[in-house]
């Protein structure tokens, strides 16, 4: 199942980021493309968007996924998780709730990106990024299973490679 994404807003953190990318999804020509395959994809209405303010994720992306269904766009959408380009798990655990309830369909999932902020046991003593104190590195098993028990949908959308500076620990 291909995922369909748009790249404008990763990295960034303002509402109207967020907003634009989902301005472009609503164009005439991607609402039709969307709707034609909505049974055969899934919408990333923008990769790693987010900062380490739950609340302004949770509304962006609630008020434009609304925006998306009133067009009759249905498919299942992908929200990568904030901070962090898509990977403070914290959002999806804490917040994530909110976003799929608020949706009329009840078809969101999660994703969740693991780079640095994220270490395996045996690489505990990795370090951090300035994470704005949500606590990482996150043990990434630990974090995968608390998303489950909250009942979400959601994939590690994306894995660092363990060649990558940015990688500290066994990818396997």
């Amino acid at each position: 199942v291909p995922v369909v994404g748009l790249w404008n807003g990763t990295g960034k953190t303002d509402a109207a980021s967020l907003q634009k990318c989902f301005d472009v999804w609503l164009k005439p020509d991607h609402v039709a493309f969307l709707k034609r395959y909505e049974r055969n994809i899934v919408l990333n209405p923008a990769n790693e968007w987010g900062g380490f303010n739950d609340e302004l994720w949770v509304t962006t992306y609630t008020d434009g996924i609304a925006r998306l269904r009133q067009a009759g766009v249905h498919c299942l959408i992908q929200v990568d998780a904030s901070g962090a380009f898509g990977q403070n798990p914290r959002s999806i655990k804490q917040a994530g709730q909110r976003i799929l309830s608020a949706d009329p369909d009840k078809n969101v999932m999660f994703s969740l990106h693991c780079y640095a902020y994220h270490r395996t046991a045996p690489a505990a003593g990795i370090g951090s990024w300035n994470d704005s104190g949500a606590g990482s590195p996150w043990l990434t098993i630990n974090e995968i299973n608390a998303i489950k028990s909250n009942g979400l949908a959601f994939v590690v959308g994306e894995i660092g490679w363990e060649g990558s500076a940015q990688v500290g620990y066994k990818t396997k």
